[in-house]
């Protein structure tokens, strides 16, 4: 007999700057195999109200997709605004970018799509749709802007939490 483990769902408040240092610290050796500059000005504290395990997933994978995406000596750029009563934030790559034709594609479910990083690496087309499930899931938004051979900003909100921590 196969066990099912759901994820548990839970919301908390938390810092959001540190899930994404947390996850810059991660990819650094990836990031560094490629040569490709991680900025990140962490110099406010910035508080969330979401599943903390969600966020976490939907950050690990829009970072590495950026480093996946972005050329050699590249740069990736993470960016945070408080915005009324969630945060906006915004990674922001160097990269080869996405033609307008694929941005639609990017979260549906109903359309498999992949392609190879800029050094062959592999992907399996189901990252983004989880990010935009998990973002829904804490009422939030994400969404995606591109050009060509120019790079891709990709956003999401978060409500924001108390910040009495």
């Amino acid at each position: 007999m196969v066990k099912i483990h759901f994820l548990k769902y839970g919301k908390e408040i938390y810092y959001l700057n540190i899930i994404i240092i947390d996850n810059m610290e991660l990819l650094k050796e990836t990031s560094q195999q490629k040569k490709i500059k991680i900025v990140f000005s962490d110099d406010k504290d910035y508080v969330a109200f979401a599943d903390q395990n969600m966020i976490n997933m939907v950050v690990r994978n829009l970072l590495t997709n950026a480093i996946k995406f972005t050329k050699p000596e590249g740069t990736v750029r993470i960016d945070i605004k408080n915005e009324n009563e969630f945060l906006h934030t915004m990674i922001s790559d160097t990269g080869i970018g996405i033609a307008p034709e694929e941005i639609e594609k990017l979260f549906r479910v109903d359309v498999h799509f992949t392609r190879e990083g800029t050094e062959g690496e592999a992907g399996t087309g189901l990252g983004l749709i989880l990010c935009k499930e998990y973002i829904v899931k804490n009422n939030g938004k994400i969404w995606v802007e591109s050009e060509l051979n120019k790079g891709s900003t990709f956003h999401f909100t978060l409500p924001q939490g108390n910040t009495n921590l």
